[in-house]
């Protein structure tokens, strides 16, 4: 800083440069006091120098210039009173004269360490750099002031093209001047933050964080050191420290650029929080991160996901839903309908069905391939909703979507029995084939009405004439072929699982009824290979692995392969069984 000493010195040195930077960027607002000019001392008092000194300490620099150009037109070849005019044009803005006064010091005097600084200076003000290095170079050669000199150029070599930190900045040479400061200043806290900011641009982040915890240790409330080691720690990931920093340095200064690292480190604190099954901490973490950032889908769907995992299954079908309105192509349609699936649950075994049904809608809705959410659905309305019609529309929804073989069979046996007990709906569906005879689904649905109470010519006729219509209709075939074997036409029946099988290749139970009929001919290798084929399809179908153990076991003698079988239907079924299960309808 420029400060005037006593009465008769001259005035001090140019002050070093002092860069400006907004909020949050790296900033040097420190700077050193210069020492006086090394020309004798005026001591006649009452001449224009002395008084140009007394107008300076009055804080007249007006006055102070006139006085030192009438010095120096009586003494034209004094360096002195060009020093401290080109201090006082500097300090007055006027650095083109400032220039030409240091100058005239250097024309009179080439050695003068003071002319040389300052000049330096002059040159950093207009963005010379490459002049500014050379000015303080000689300066320190010539026993000028060390620490602003070196302090200058540790900033002068942070810069390669007027570019603070750019491609090619000389970090070593900035080192070593900063650290000549903080040798003789060690309490110089701007200068080794500076110091820190290029050890981080050089890549020693080692090195940078020590800095940065000394400049907090001195000055915690320096929000710049706060943001910047936020930032080093979200860079190593340390979530936690970076999260506790930046708080910090928004705490400080508002106006510091925090928002969107401090998103991103909480955002990190709970992904690692909830990848270590800490998900309440998770939660907090990552509503903190939504709170600072509310339009982030991203973050509703990790808030979602925690609320699930904390069993939190309305919150986070919530969250999933919010965050799908935003973007519905976001990849959570699954985690979505498993917290709606989730959440019905927990309605229906609080008792509230109707509620339940709801949120089962949903998931099936999110995730349409997912039959098991259309059979919850059926069950309710199986059980205590007591609408046996929409029970078995929703269990063939959820047969047709598709279901693992155990819970596709629980399913069939529901149907069947709902069948059995509900004669309305025989009629009801006798009256919609009679209004659409040429619906193939109703017709095939009718002919399974009749199947399960028996009456199968009935259900051969109406199965004959749904194919009649729709020839491509597998489930058609397939159940025509289970009528026709019931009533002993077992080649009619293996016309019937073929055509299934030809139309639907991967119709598992078309080729575990065709393996069925295999092995009551003898066929033991054929019906082998259409158990494997079953399997292949259906590895968890319970049925096929018993007949295929059992098969193996009496007739194949294939005892450790058939033992693999019956373990796995065993698994499957919680139970075991001396002969395989009969045939049953889709």
């Amino acid at each position: 800083m420029n400060c005037f000493i006593t009465p008769m010195s001259f005035l001090p040195l140019y002050a070093a440069l002092a860069i400006a930077a907004a909020p949050g960027e790296d900033r040097a607002p420190v700077q050193f006091e210069a020492i006086p000019a090394t020309a004798p001392v005026r001591v006649t008092p009452g001449d224009h120098f002395s008084r140009g000194v007394e107008c300076y300490s009055r804080g007249d620099t007006c006055g102070a210039i006139e006085e030192f150009q009438k010095a120096g037109r009586e003494n034209p070849g004094d360096a002195a009173i060009n020093i401290n005019l080109g201090i006082l044009y500097g300090e007055s803005g006027k650095i083109e004269e400032a220039l030409a006064e240091f100058d005239r010091v250097l024309a009179i005097d080439p050695g003068s360490a003071s002319g040389h600084f300052n000049r330096g200076v002059i040159m950093m003000k207009r963005g010379r750099q490459a002049e500014a290095i050379v000015a303080f170079e000689r300066a320190l050669l010539l026993g000028g002031n060390n620490l602003a000199v070196h302090y200058n150029l540790g900033l002068l070599y942070e810069y390669t093209g007027g570019v603070r930190y750019g491609k090619g900045f000389d970090a070593a040479r900035s080192i070593a001047h900063y650290r000549a400061v903080l040798a003789d200043k060690p309490e110089a806290v701007v200068v080794r933050y500076n110091l820190a900011m290029v050890y981080l641009r050089a890549g020693d982040r080692d090195a940078a964080e020590k800095e940065l915890d000394q400049v907090i240790a001195m000055d915690p409330a320096m929000a710049d050191a706060h943001l910047q080691r936020g930032l080093l720690m979200l860079g190593e990931q340390n979530f936690h420290s970076a999260a506790t920093s930046l708080r910090q340095a928004q705490q400080l200064d508002s106006r510091l650029p925090v928002q969107e690292p401090l998103v991103k480190a909480c955002a990190g604190l709970g992904q690692f929080f909830f990848d270590n099954g800490d998900y309440e901490g998770a939660r907090r973490s990552f509503e903190e991160a939504q709170e600072l950032d509310p339009e982030r889908v991203q973050l509703l769907v990790q808030l979602a996901r925690c609320h699930l995992a904390l069993g939190h299954h309305g919150e986070a079908a919530d969250l999933f839903s919010r965050a799908l309105s935003r973007d519905a192509d976001l990849p959570v349609m699954t985690e979505y309908a498993d917290a709606c699936s989730r959440w019905g649950d927990a309605l229906a075994a609080q008792g509230a069905p109707d509620l339940a049904v709801t949120q089962y809608t949903h998931a099936a809705g999110a995730a349409p391939q997912e039959g098991r959410y259309a059979a919850k659905i059926a069950a309710l309305y199986a059980g205590p909703l007591g609408d046996n019609g929409r029970a078995l529309y929703h269990y063939r929804k959820a047969i047709a979507a598709g279901l693992a073989p155990p819970m596709a069979e629980d399913a069939r046996r529901a149907m069947a029995r709902l069948m059995r007990e509900e004669g309305g709906l025989l009629e009801g569906y006798r009256a919609l084939v009679a209004k659409n005879p040429d619906n193939a689904i109703l017709r095939y649905n009718l002919g399974v009405f009749y199947q399960q109470r028996g009456e199968l010519d009935a259900a051969i006729g109406e199965y004959k004439e749904a194919l009649a219509r729709d020839p491509s209709l597998s489930v058609a075939h397939y159940n025509l072929g289970l009528a026709y074997q019931q009533k002993g036409m077992r080649s009619a029946a293996l016309r019937e699982y073929l055509l299934a099988i030809h139309y639907d290749p991967h119709y598992y139970r078309a080729s575990y009824v065709l393996g069925r009929l295999y092995e009551e001919w003898g066929a033991f290798a054929r019906a082998r290979e259409q158990y494997e084929r079953a399997l292949a399809d259906a590895p968890e179908y319970a049925d096929a692995h018993l007949a295929m153990g059992l098969l193996l076991r009496d007739r194949l003698r294939d005892a450790k392969k058939a033992g693999e079988h019956l373990e796995r239907y065993r698994t499957l079924s919680g139970g075991a069984t001396k002969k395989a299960a009969p045939a049953a309808m889709p």
